[in-house]
């Protein structure tokens, strides 16, 4: 993998279902780290390039013009291949620690078990546009369901996923915890969010450990 090349960069992405609190996990690490003077970066996906923040646009507009399940897939993977072009790899091969939120299990989760597209065609796309892009960490941030839909409530939707019922959440949540004991391409750590310090500082100990096994 690209990162083994740079003792000091590693890439770590960050999955789970709606309103698990990865984007404020993300936010409160970085800042941690930075005052340590570790040398890390954050993007999204989709997103992170001006082409996949427009991708991104498309694919979270309104239900009226909401692409396909087929079409989104395609979406996400040129949004992706953009990201990892412009974004991951410049960065990996700067030296630097890339935090992401989302990358290649939401396609899994999303697209294939929630939408129904045949994981066999997810697999070759990643094989062709991703791979060997791997994370050296994926950190799966959890709540039960009822958690994440009372903190949609209470903040408001923020694209058209938060307007589905709890009934998805619970879905989306299985599934990820899934994708934890069947997938062995990396390591995952589950991580439970109901309290944002409790949850960071484990982030923030287990991203230091791992940094420190490989220098």
């Amino acid at each position: 993998m690209l990162q083994k090349n740079h003792k000091q960069s590693f890439f770590v992405t960050f999955e789970g279902a709606e309103a698990v609190g990865k984007s404020s996990l993300i936010s409160l690490v970085t800042k941690n780290l930075l005052v340590q003077n570790i040398d890390v970066i954050t993007t999204r996906e989709p997103g992170g390039t001006v082409i996949a923040e427009k991708i991104r646009e498309v694919i979270f507009g309104d239900n009226i013009n909401a692409p396909s399940s087929q079409t989104e897939l395609l979406l996400m993977f040129a949004a992706r291949r953009d990201h990892i072009e412009k974004i991951i790899h410049p960065n990996l091969e700067a030296g630097k620690i890339v935090l992401c939120d989302r990358f290649i299990d939401s396609s899994y989760v999303y697209q294939s078990d929630i939408a129904g597209i045949d994981k066999i065609i997810i697999d070759k796309l990643v094989e062709l546009f991703v791979y060997p892009t791997l994370p050296a960490l994926c950190f799966v941030i959890d709540c039960d369901a009822q958690t994440s839909y009372q903190r949609i409530l209470k903040r408001g939707a923020e694209n058209r996923n938060d307007l589905r019922g709890i009934e998805y959440f619970e879905s989306l949540r299985a599934s990820f915890l899934n994708r934890v004991k069947t997938n062995a391409q990396y390591p995952y750590i589950i991580v439970e969010n109901y309290d944002i310090e409790q949850s960071s500082n484990k982030i923030i100990s287990e991203i230091l450990k791992f940094k420190q096994s490989i220098q």
